[in-house]
């Protein structure tokens, strides 16, 4: 499920990816606060659904700092 952007923490490192309409997309935090890698490769292709009702499928997700 996509994290609404009002319910993320600031500070806090997230794994998501970026939509084709340039929304950031939040799939989960990352437990390893930064420390971790950059990409976390998903063990198969999760399908996201965006507010602009576009469904993505990715199998890598991105770390991104929330400001």
């Amino acid at each position: 499920m996509v994290a609404p952007v009002e319910h993320l923490k600031a500070g806090t490192w997230y794994y998501g990816m970026r939509c084709v309409c340039r929304r950031l997309l939040t799939l989960c935090e990352d437990v390893f606060s930064g420390k971790g890698a950059d990409i976390f490769p998903a063990p198969a292709a999760l399908a996201v659904r965006c507010e602009c009702g576009r469904v993505s499928r990715v199998q890598r997700l991105e770390k991104f700092r929330q400001p």
